[in-house]
């Protein structure tokens, strides 16, 4: 696991002033201890990173390096070389972090490389605990001297690899992998990371060879189950649902208790019997409908805290298993394993909801360079709406459902930083020279696109906020996983300021579906087959009549495809734009009030 150093004699170790310390604390069984620890911490990390329904977090835990504990417990003799004393903070640095206290561990590993810069394993460990506390572009900095100090070790090069994509800097992240899998060429974790960060670059050519090499690597394990559901997703994207159901197929035989692949399976079944209509059925002749449901109530069964596998059986079923509402947790668990190939999805499948919705907004902006004090981002995700409300907004809010959607939207910036194509003769040394982190953190974070993000369901989120304090709120596909908007609506209006706008989309229920419906709740909105909700356009010009909001634009759009491997099934929405009056009473309609449709 790491660097072997001197053992003292097996028994009873003299201590201090003379005193004799027991068996269980001499160097040998410490550092057996220890090393067990590692190697628990090690496993328990890559499984619980590699948890989730999609596409995880995009790396799998990394390695704190363990040198043989001379006396974890002791403080530096006065005297003893700098060397020594590095090496003792470096082992209590250890010991802290596998006692929990990662605060702890950050100040000796600190106190390691000030005594000894040259200490790569100490560079490494201070770096994994930097970004484990959020302080990423540090870990980025402690990352690049374990390679300066040690570039011939692979899982150097693969540390920096994971912080350079915490900090979503995903070009230089994968020239980062690259250099470790030159190192050390059956190193799956790295194949799979490398994957990850090419697929969100939209190389998906090379992404599912890196996914198929990692699956190879660890067939059995953990992170092969993952690379292989990671490469039956970019198989959908590329070569339709149909294609990608054989692939989950394979990959729930291999791995049938895998919850995630069975919950994949049972969405692409979905997808697959939608677009190709009720009729389509498996070649073990089972109609997609019945076989989604069947493997839903499978995954209950296997895990009963399964928001997702509840929520898609109510929209199967229908009837009076429908609610209200999508669960704050199933919206959670969902973008929870979305987040990494999120953007990338979206764009094959031709979504255009942010840029319909900034051409609606600047309608009515007005002329000044920044026409709102305060903007709102609800369902943030990873910011895609946040880059075009920053320049209109003097402060700009975010939030959202998921933590992993923050994270991205978090890191997104002004100029975008970090996000650019390399140019291809840039080799992985210059990672190590290219002065391109500068200033401190609280410079870098000047530039962040939002002042403030709220992890917290969107509803606690607006009854939170003080009256008037919102000039635009912008809800972007969030509305969806809503059936009744009466709580939105009225929960919406106090944080709105006078002549305050809204701007949102919601999944339309066309006339034509809206009249075969029950009459009814049902007939304003539907819970569909999908998991989302679509809502009609009566019923939402309905709710902002009551709560006197005025309609200043509503169009029908189409807000993205179903799957990208066709043009076809189309994706329609409603797009509205709504103002609170101003507190004259008499204020008439603007004149540049429009309707259009498609």
């Amino acid at each position: 696991m790491g660097r072997s150093g001197r053992q003292r004699p097996v028994g009873a170790v003299a201590g201090k002033g003379g005193k004799v310390r027991p068996w269980y604390q001499s160097a040998p069984v410490v550092a057996l201890i220890s090393l067990a620890g590692a190697l628990c911490a090690v496993h328990i990390g890559r499984l619980v990173s590699l948890a989730g329904l999609r596409s995880p977090g995009g790396y799998d835990a990394t390695s704190y390096y363990s040198d043989v504990y001379v006396d974890a417990a002791s403080d530096p003799l006065q005297g003893e070389s700098e060397a020594v004393a590095a090496k003792k903070a470096f082992q209590k640095g250890n010991f802290e972090y596998r006692l929990g206290k990662p605060l702890e561990a950050l100040k000796y590993f600190k106190q390691a490389v000030t005594l000894l810069p040259s200490h790569s394993f100490a560079w490494a460990n201070l770096g994994n605990i930097q970004r484990e506390l959020g302080l990423v572009e540090d870990a980025v900095a402690s990352h690049r001297n374990a390679v300066a100090h040690l570039p011939s070790r692979a899982r150097h090069w693969y540390n920096l690899g994971v912080s350079l994509y915490s900090l979503r800097d995903l070009p230089r992240a994968t020239l980062a992998f690259r250099r470790a899998l030159e190192l050390n060429h059956r190193m799956a974790s790295a194949h799979y990371n490398l994957g990850v960060a090419l697929a969100e670059l939209g190389q998906r050519v090379e992404a599912k060879l890196r996914y198929e090499k990692a699956t190879s690597l660890e067939p059995s394990s953990a992170l092969g189950a993952a690379s292989h559901c990671n490469l039956c997703n970019l198989i959908a994207l590329d070569d339709g649902p149909e294609a990608a159901v054989a692939c989950l197929r394979e990959l729930v035989a291999a791995f049938p208790d895998y919850e995630r692949g069975l919950v994949n399976l049972a969405a692409t079944l979905q997808l697959r019997g939608e677009t190709a209509g009720s009729r389509w059925q498996d070649s073990n002749n089972m109609d997609w409908k019945a076989e989604a449901v069947a493997i839903h109530e499978q995954v209950l069964q296997m895990n009963p805290g399964s928001a997702i596998a509840a929520h898609a059986l109510a929209a199967l079923k229908g009837g009076d298993h429908v609610p209200e509402a999508a669960s704050v947790a199933y919206v959670e668990q969902l973008f929870d394993s979305y987040s990494v190939d999120f953007d990338a999805s979206l764009q094959s499948l031709g979504y255009q909801v942010p840029s319909l919705l900034e051409q609606a907004v600047q309608r009515f902006a007005g002329a000044t360079s920044k026409p709102f004090n305060t903007s709102l981002d609800l369902g943030c995700g990873t910011g895609l709406c946040g880059a075009w409300m920053k320049p209109l907004s003097t402060a700009l809010v975010g939030v959202d459902a998921s933590l992993r959607m923050l994270e991205i939207a978090g890191s997104r910036t002004d100029q975008e930083a970090g996000t650019g194509a390399l140019a291809p003769a840039e080799a992985a040394d210059q990672l190590l020279e290219a002065p391109w982190i500068s200033g401190s953190s609280a410079e870098v974070r000047k530039t962040f696109l939002y002042d403030s993000l709220e992890h917290q369901d969107l509803m606690e989120f607006l009854q939170r906020q003080p009256p008037a304090s919102g000039d635009l709120v912008v809800a972007a596909d969030v509305l969806c996983y809503f059936g009744s908007l009466e709580t939105f609506f009225q929960s919406l209006v106090p944080v709105l300021s006078p002549r305050g706008i809204v701007a949102f989309t919601v999944e339309a229920l066309l006339e034509d579906t809206a009249s075969t419906l029950a009459p009814g709740a049902a007939s304003d909105w539907h819970l569909d087959s999908s998991g989302r909700y679509k809502h009609s356009k009566p019923y939402i010009i309905r709710l902002a009549s009551a709560v006197g909001l005025e309609v200043l634009s509503e169009e029908r759009i189409i807000a993205r495809r179903k799957q990208a491997s066709t043009k076809a099934d189309p994706v329609h929405a409603f797009l509205f734009v709504l103002r609170k009056p101003s507190l004259a009473s008499t204020e008439e309609a603007s004149p540049n009030s429009v309707r259009g449709e498609l």
